[in-house]
């Protein structure tokens, strides 16, 4: 998983295998949480931030 962006909008990059079976709805849980402990532990918020996330299947 690599983050990007500013400000505004947040930029989420999932990398994953070909073979892995895992809906979008689970990306966007894990993409969730990840962000959530981020932010808890470099003390800092994402509010009113916009989350883009691309998901990646070449690996």
């Amino acid at each position: 998983m690599m983050l990007d962006g500013g400000t505004t909008e947040l930029a989420c990059s999932v990398g994953l295998s070909k073979n892995v079976k895992i809906d979008d709805t689970l990306i966007q849980h894990i993409v969730d949480d990840s962000i959530r402990n981020i932010s808890e532990t470099e003390n800092v918020t994402f509010e009113n931030t916009k989350i883009i996330i691309e998901k990646l299947t070449d690996i």
